[in-house]
């Protein structure tokens, strides 16, 4: 079995955004998406999937990472 039967390539990122509260916080979170998509877009997801988005401060490449291809059929649990 190869890795790629199971995983597709993928970009760790670390994304910072200011969130628009009464009480303005600093989030800082790590994501894994495809290789497809530029830093404009990953801007643009950011400010839609996660809430309250005012800004977003940086987008940093980390380096490779890998996606599960069926991970929806895990409903969160190894053993599926």
């Amino acid at each position: 079995m190869k890795i790629e039967d199971h995983w597709n390539d993928g970009f760790i990122y670390c994304v910072q955004f200011l969130t628009a509260e009464q009480i303005e916080r600093k989030i800082t979170k790590f994501i894994v998406l495809p290789k497809k998509y530029t830093s404009k877009e990953i801007e643009q997801m950011v400010g839609t999937k996660f809430q309250n988005v005012k800004k977003t401060l940086f987008i940093d490449e980390l380096g490779d990472g890998l996606l599960l291809k069926e991970l929806e059929r895990y409903n969160g649990t190894i053993n599926g």
